[in-house]
């Protein structure tokens, strides 16, 4: 995690599959949260098993909530560039599963597409695949936090780092 500022006490294990892998995170200072790395079925026809499995997991916690990872959805048309009309019952069903679990989408700094296909050729498709998404609680709790676009790959999809910036004045009268 390279620039990790904060002191994590302990990331416990609390359930995964070949699809996810959810932790509770403790960092001193700080109130516990959740961390889920996640990856979106590829398959459009299965997609309705994210939003399953999205939905499951946003019910067995009430911890402030980070997913973070490749969710193979898009949450409207202007996160795709070039290809075939995104399926609208695919973005229509993201979003309502985003607003069933109570997360928003943290946004992203730098280029907006994260995966790529055919660059180069006139088949070239861009869309942003990969994201944070976020319990208000967690927002609350890293108002500063930013998701970067690192633009540096030799695969289809560009790496996302997430920097947790606390606010200071939430910290302060936090230590133990």
């Amino acid at each position: 995690m390279g620039h990790w500022a904060y002191s994590a006490r302990e990331v416990k294990l609390r359930s995964s599959s070949k699809n996810h892998i959810d932790v509770a995170v403790s960092i001193s200072g700080s109130e516990d949260w959740r961390l889920t790395g996640f990856y979106g079925e590829p398959n459009r026809s299965l997609r309705r098993r994210t939003w399953e499995l999205l939905r499951m997991l946003s019910q067995q916690s009430s911890l402030p909530w980070c997913v973070i990872g490749d969710l193979n959805n898009i949450t409207s048309h202007e996160e795709k560039k070039g290809g075939r009309r995104y399926p609208e019952w695919l973005i229509q069903g993201f979003c309502e599963t985003m607003s069933d679990c109570n997360l928003v989408d943290l946004g992203m700094v730098g280029y907006p597409f994260t995966w790529e296909k055919s660059r180069g050729t006139e088949d070239w498709v861009e869309i942003r695949l990969d994201r944070a998404l976020v319990s208000q609680r967690w927002l609350h709790m890293y108002k500063e936090a930013t998701l970067q676009n690192i633009e540096i790959s030799t695969s289809d999809h560009m790496p996302i780092f997430l920097e947790l910036r606390q606010d200071t004045r939430f910290s302060l009268g936090r230590h133990s």
